[in-house]
């Protein structure tokens, strides 16, 4: 399936020039029509209007320029390939060949002696000025695109950006941005499960790089923990010293640890839970030690030694029935209690633990036994009744790999959101500038060792978003090409996120490789390995999940613009992506249908916007959103991560003005003038959960200045709030532009 998708996806893409070849080929020996069905000649377009803005002035073959997001360039790229489709000659406009040619200007009904446009083969709804969208790929990242828009960053010498592409909604200081969201997704956390490294030799770097440190989950003292002398089994699954080196995968038992399959976030603000239950801001944001339970999480065993069946390191037996922590921890876990099972090398059987002593700073944790032990200091198994929360388990001496991302990336903003959530101060909490940065990647490894120049500064093992194929080039660049072991354990032991999206429609973004000289890896041994997405607080990313915002690191994905300078022919492609090509859909008792219908894509035989849809949700596993796409209530607008992602804002909206609308009259009143294009008898409402409620099949019925006057009166209703937005279902967004000529 995965396959079959990538190469629809790439076909998609390098077959537009075989495409155009064909169809040129095809209007040279010419399109007969149908012998027994009358022509209809399709009305010449109406230039410098709403909603498909072509240019005023007849100007055809206009560039738009596009920069930003990673994650939407791919998905753009087909779009626009799609879009340059309906622009091929006799479905679009022709060019004047005399007098001003050098315009490149449209021929009209008046001077065109009745040849296209004015015919039948002519598509006035899809892309009739021939305009060619440009994916440009100088500043990618989603807060790059929109500063490089707004001119925070410098673009090349002849580089305009007429629009920016962003998987994080627009925030740009003193730029007047708009979004359009025509897509959702979500970010996830991807770890490498089913995996055994130690197929491939022991790992000596990491032998010599250990032992590695883990803080006390109470106290926050350093823990030294020696890495296992043998190597490693993959530790994502569960793998605990001493298990078989393939426990967990392959039809073998599981392993004595749990899987690590989710990460948990403080997720909302007043939930109850504190930053010490944020694993999410534990591994990524968290640096050193704290004595509150908020150390950074550095050692595996952290996230899956967590009991009932608790491995404990470095146990001290002196041959007596007390045992102590030594030197490698102060206190036995909390859920250590009288009457576990406690079994170990020189632990006689059917002990069980009678007694447990706290530790302090100076003196390490005890536990009594309820018969003498040897001597030695033993790796223990204790049997808890109950499990230790993620984030406090036992460390195992093998170091976590948080593999950093392009801070500029919608990506990382989405996800450096989930692990802050709510908490208003520390690492990860400090705003960008002008969206871009921020104290992300706090926590990104930088080198052989994970534990060693951590953090933003001077960290060069920055990956792109969505490409975990960088995780394996790291791991070269960390042990060489001679050093399949470590690259392994590299591997297995790195933490990566990455758009759910990219991760099912692309095979390839998920993959991470063994890169070593030939003969290295064992015949029959796998040298690539696939990520496993993990769930976010229990949620899994979905379809679903993602267009309700339940899922906490969802996303949706924007075009953004700008409106003091956007061109005639951006506001067209704009509304012609938004433009949905649902009919009867029912949005506040209004129904709803396109306001434009798409016509036929003369190159595979199907409509422009199943094309579209096919595209955003077949080929790159998107959910798409169009201007019939209801708003959510305003309590699900904002995910668990704290941002807004809207569902709503491919339609046509305008700010209400404070105050500007009540239950005492029908008229409200706008943050600035209605836009001449929005008309009498559009239907208008508001999301739900806000104070007040527009009534069903309310419409517009008339408009003045900055005030539009609705054909019933608003109600009260559930929510703290007034609405801030109407919403204007079924009319793409661009309701003005700036400059009409171009």
């Amino acid at each position: 399936m995965k396959p079959r998708k990538l190469r629809r996806r790439f076909a998609a893409a390098s077959s537009l020039g075989a495409a155009v070849t064909a169809a040129a080929l095809m209007l040279g020996v010419g399109l007969a029509a149908p012998a027994s069905a009358a022509i209809t000649i399709p009305a010449f377009p109406t230039f410098g209007a709403y909603p498909s803005w072509l240019p005023a002035n007849d100007q055809v073959s206009n560039v738009n320029h596009a920069e930003g997001s990673d994650t939407t360039l791919f998905v753009m790229q087909s779009i626009s390939d799609l879009y340059s489709q309906a622009g091929i000659f006799p479905f679009s406009c022709q060019l004047v060949t005399t007098g001003a040619a050098q315009d490149q200007q449209c021929l009209t009904p008046a001077n065109n002696s009745g040849n296209n446009p004015n015919n039948s083969q002519s598509d006035t709804a899809d892309n009739f000025a021939g305009t060619e969208e440009l994916q440009g790929v100088n500043n990618v990242g989603s807060g790059n695109g929109q500063n490089e828009l707004c001119g925070v960053i410098q673009s090349p010498v002849a580089t305009t950006v007429d629009y920016s592409r962003s998987s994080k909604p627009p925030g740009v200081t003193g730029c007047a941005l708009q979004g359009f969201g025509y897509a959702k997704d979500g970010v996830t956390a991807v770890d490498f499960q089913a995996m055994d490294p130690q197929l491939y030799g022991t790992p000596t770097g990491y032998n010599t790089n250990g032992p590695y440190i883990s803080y006390d989950y109470t106290s926050g003292s350093t823990i030294s923990t020696p890495f296992p002398s043998t190597g490693i089994g993959d530790v994502a699954d569960g793998w605990l010293p001493g298990d078989p080196f393939t426990c967990g995968f392959n039809g073998n038992a599981a392993c004595s640890g749990t899987q690590v399959s989710d990460v948990t976030s403080n997720a909302t603000a007043g939930s109850g839970l504190s930053r010490a239950s944020s694993t999410v801001y534990r591994l990524w944001c968290q640096h050193g030690s704290s004595t509150t339970g908020l150390s950074q999480i550095m050692d595996w065993g952290n996230l899956s030694n967590l009991g009932p069946n608790l491995e404990v390191l470095g146990v001290s037996l002196n041959g007596t029935t007390t045992a102590s922590l030594g030197t490698n921890n102060e206190n036995f876990p909390s859920t250590v209690a009288s009457g576990d099972a406690i079994t170990g090398p020189d632990i006689p059987a059917g002990t069980t633990i009678t007694g447990v002593t706290a530790g302090t700073a100076s003196t390490p944790g005890t536990l009594t036994l309820s018969q003498a032990a040897g001597t030695g200091t033993d790796t223990v198994h204790i049997t808890t009744t109950a499990a230790l929360p993620q984030g406090e388990g036992m460390p195992i001496g093998i170091p976590v790999r948080i593999i950093g991302v392009n801070g500029g990336s919608g990506t990382a903003s989405t996800w450096n959101n989930f692990a802050k959530s709510a908490i208003g101060s520390g690492n990860c909490t400090s705003a960008p500038s002008n969206g871009v940065g921020g104290n992300f990647n706090e926590n990104a490894a930088s080198g052989a060792n994970p534990q060693t120049s951590q953090g933003p500064t001077g960290n060069l093992e920055i990956a792109l978003e969505n490409d975990a194929n960088q995780v394996g080039d790291f791991a070269n660049a960390d042990w060489g090409p001679t050093d399949p072991a470590d690259q392994a354990v590299d591997i297995v032991t790195s933490l990566y996120y990455m758009g759910n999206g990219a991760y099912l429609s692309n095979p390839n973004a998920s993959v991470a490789n063994l890169e070593v000289n030939s003969g290295l890896v064992p015949a029959g041994d796998p040298s690539s390995f696939t990520e496993s997405q993990l769930t976010a607080n229990g949620v899994t990313s979905t379809i679903v999940t993602e267009r309700n915002n339940s899922f906490p690191a969802a996303r949706t994905l924007w075009n953004v613009i700008r409106t003091d300078t956007v061109r005639a022919s951006v506001g067209g492609f704009m509304d012609w992506m938004c433009d949905g090509g649902s009919t009867g859909v029912s949005i506040n008792g209004s129904t709803i249908n396109p306001m434009v219908s798409k016509g036929t894509d003369h190159i595979d035989g199907g409509n422009f916007d199943t094309d579209l849809t096919n595209i955003i949700n077949g080929q790159f596993d998107y959910s798409r959103l169009t201007d019939t796409t209801g708003e959510l209530p305003a309590t699900s607008q904002v995910t668990g991560n704290g941002v807004t992602n809207p569902n709503g804002l491919c339609e046509a909206t305008q700010a209400i003005a404070s105050g500007g609308i009540t239950t005492s009259s029908a008229t409200v009143t706008l943050s600035g003038a209605v836009p001449s294009t929005i008309q009498v008898g559009w239907p208008v409402y508001v999301p739900a959960g806000y104070s007040i409620k527009i009534p069903n099949g309310t419409t517009v019925s008339s408009i003045s200045g900055s005030t539009i006057t609705l054909s019933a009166t608003p109600v009260s209703s559930t929510g703290s709030s007034a609405p801030p937005t109407l919403y204007f279902p079924g009319h793409p967004p661009v309701l003005a532009v700036h400059d009409p000529n171009s």
